[in-house]
């Protein structure tokens, strides 16, 4: 029964592969605890193979760069940890990190069928507009609130999921859905998912989310009408700026506010920022970024070249806050928000540069022919600018194998 289990399983196992990328990726809306089990999961499928096939992944990985990348980036985070005082803090970090170490390997080793993969990500755009259709019931019919709190209520409080990491398993169907419609297959249907999908995205009121669309459109549609004539062109330059502005001021929810918010109260003068934040708890996050942003050069300049430790950077942070009597700061203990000067708190220029190293690379490898890569990476690149994705789980999950299995899919698809 043994033998016949395991002949069953290795003639699968392609298949098997991608139901547990689907799994993870279905996961990924839930919760941690899922999350973890299915990445563990993922792990042990990788050393259960055939011997030959292991030695190959393993040649695989010890020639390729990222993967090595991927490991330094890891190692530094526990180099980092040897001159922390916050040790706790410091090891749930590298616990939070573990997947860098193993999840790229894994991804880039692993063969990929193309023909299944493209399946599970149509039926992860029905899973998606299902799951938020059912969360907007709740929340709209038996919980009775208002849609412009949608995110607030069920992601944050509900899920304890940002909009930040959301957004990104939103963005892969909406992919999907515009490669079909680029392709005219099934417009309608893909008309009808195009509109949820965009709705949902909206509910999300992250105006990080909305220069992502911003970029997928403007490059999807530069790409789809690159043998036009130049005025075409900069007439879909011109109009695509617009029907997201005319979509962020019309569509219900709470984005329109956030919009507001940062246009009528931003002010650029760190010394004005720091006053108004000293004395109220104010709204404007881009100033609170601009604030703690400040904060995070100063003492990376201080603990130049090997940072403050990757135990002791929050700690730091919240004594700046109370220095300047920062209110949101104190209040949420916030973050760095910013993942590329996070490193460089946490360890200088090892894990700062190395980021940067990976960042650009990553970068590199993406293709104006990609269907899906060059638009998550870049997303990605961008967001970090504005959050701190590898302190929690699902930013982790992004980084270390959503990233790589997209390239790994173009690699696939010989679009790279």
């Amino acid at each position: 029964m043994t033998l016949k289990l395991k002949g069953y399983f290795f003639k699968n196992r392609e298949q098997i592969y991608i139901l547990l990328i689907t799994i993870l990726l279905t996961a990924y809306v839930f919760s941690y605890a899922l999350l973890s089990i299915f990445t563990f999961l993922v792990f042990a499928f990788f050393f259960f193979d055939k011997k030959e096939h292991l030695l190959n992944k393993w040649q695989i990985i010890k020639s390729n760069k990222i993967i090595s990348l991927y490991v330094l980036c890891f190692i530094f985070q526990c180099v980092g940890l040897i001159y922390s005082t916050n040790l706790g803090y410091g090891l749930r970090r590298i616990n939070t990190s573990l997947p860098i170490l193993f999840l790229p390997a894994i991804v880039c080793s692993e063969k990929l069928n193309k023909d299944l993969f493209y399946k599970a990500i149509g039926f992860l755009r029905l899973f998606i507009v299902l799951i938020f259709s059912v969360f907007l019931f709740v929340h709209l019919i038996l919980d009775g609130r208002t849609i412009d709190v949608f995110s607030l209520y069920v992601l944050t409080v509900k899920l304890g999921i940002s909009q930040f990491y959301v957004v990104f398993i939103l963005i892969i169907p909406l992919l999907f859905t515009l490669n079909e419609l680029l392709s005219k297959k099934r417009l309608l249907l893909n008309v009808f998912f195009l509109v949820f999908l965009l709705f949902f995205i909206f509910l999300l009121t992250n105006k990080t989310a909305i220069i992502m669309l911003f970029l997928i459109f403007m490059i999807s549609l530069m790409v789809y009408f690159k043998d036009k004539k130049l005025t075409f062109k900069l007439s879909v330059l011109f109009l695509t700026p617009l029907l997201i502005i005319f979509l962020i001021f019309n569509v219900p929810g709470g984005v329109k506010q956030k919009f507001k918010i940062l246009i009528n109260s931003t002010d650029f003068n760190i010394e004005t920022i720091i006053t108004k934040n000293s004395v109220t708890l104010t709204k404007n996050t881009l100033e609170h970024r601009l604030l703690i942003n400040y904060i995070t050069v100063n003492e990376i300049i201080d603990n130049f070249p090997f940072g403050v430790g990757t135990g002791d950077y929050q700690d730091v942070l919240n004594s700046n806050y109370e220095a300047l009597n920062f209110k949101q700061g104190m209040r949420q203990r916030l973050n760095n928000h910013n993942q590329y000067l996070s490193e460089f708190l946490k360890t200088g220029i090892l894990s700062g540069t190395i980021f940067l190293f990976i960042m650009f690379y990553l970068l590199r490898c993406s293709s104006f022919k990609n269907q899906y890569y060059i638009y998550i990476v870049l997303s990605f690149a961008i967001a970090c600018l504005f959050e701190s994705y590898l302190d929690r789980q699902h930013g982790v999950i992004i980084f270390a194998f959503i990233i790589p299995l997209f390239l790994q899919y173009e690699i696939e698809n010989k679009s790279i």
